[in-house]
């Protein structure tokens, strides 16, 4: 009776799935033309390997021109408030906050727990335009001349 009981227990045990497992969508673009965005409702996060965050609004060209890069640390509360004062930015200038365009290009060693924290606060700020890609030379060189400061 004893081994019944144990070969049943195993059966349940092995048969059952105690936790379904949890995935993210990403929403991938169509195939097809290239889509314009406005400068200005373009928002830029480059995640380093050292858990800090630099960004920038526009274009990397005019940012290394113009202000450099902007730092932070790498957790919800800075990040909600970055999206959030951009947003209210597209307001007042008369732009649909749908709009706002995020990108994240994360340096090579960066922590893959960084870039999930940013794309949680994407989907959690309801952007529904965002891209994941390398960072280009630009950016390369505004991260390299940050770090020196």
């Amino acid at each position: 009776m004893v081994d019944l009981g144990f070969l049943l227990i195993s059966f349940f045990v092995i048969t059952t799935q105690l936790t379904e497992p949890k995935t993210m969508d990403l929403i991938v673009p169509a195939k097809g033309p290239f889509t314009d965005i406005k400068k200005s409702a373009t928002l830029t996060f480059l995640p380093t390997s050292d858990d800090q965050l630099y960004y920038y609004y526009g274009d990397a060209e005019e940012t290394a021109r113009d202000q450099g890069l902007l730092k932070t640390d790498n957790n919800g509360e800075k990040l909600r408030e970055i999206i959030s004062r951009r947003k209210t930015f597209l307001v007042r200038k008369k732009i649909d906050p749908d709009e706002l365009f995020v990108i994240i290009k994360p340096d090579k060693q960066c922590k893959y727990k960084n870039v999930v924290d940013l794309l949680d606060e994407i989907i959690i700020h309801d952007v529904k335009r965002y891209a994941l890609t390398d960072p280009n030379a630009a950016d390369t060189e505004l991260m390299r001349n940050a770090r020196k400061e």
